[in-house]
């Protein structure tokens, strides 16, 4: 983070230096070569400054979507317990494990109803 933190001053250092490297090879005055370089340093700062922004919010955006997820995740866990709790305590009528006898007395019982 701390490296986004500097990078207006990295471009505008480097910018600077690049047109310094230039205008000592031009043979410039020195009077014209300070004003190129306060003027690239001004204008290569604002540059930074918009670039980090954008790292910054592209950062708070990746972050904010990983909590997302953790909470998603989270929540289709609570779901999952919440289903295999209400299955465990639902078991529907087994028909199958009724005796011939029990039978009989529940079809009774449906006829007298």
């Amino acid at each position: 983070m701390n490296l986004i933190q500097n990078i207006p001053s990295i471009i505008s250092l480097v910018s600077a230096l690049i047109v310094l490297t230039i205008s000592l090879q031009q043979n410039i005055k020195f009077s014209s070569m300070c004003l190129r370089i306060s003027i690239t340093l001004m204008i290569f700062y604002v540059v930074g400054m918009i670039i980090r922004k954008v790292f910054v919010s592209i950062l708070k955006e990746v972050q904010m979507n990983k909590e997302e997820e953790a909470r998603q995740e989270k929540r289709n866990l609570e779901q999952k317990q919440d289903h295999s709790k209400e299955d465990e305590e639902f078991l529907p009528f087994q028909a199958k494990e009724l005796g011939k006898k029990e039978a009989k007395i529940i079809a009774n019982a449906i006829k007298d109803v």
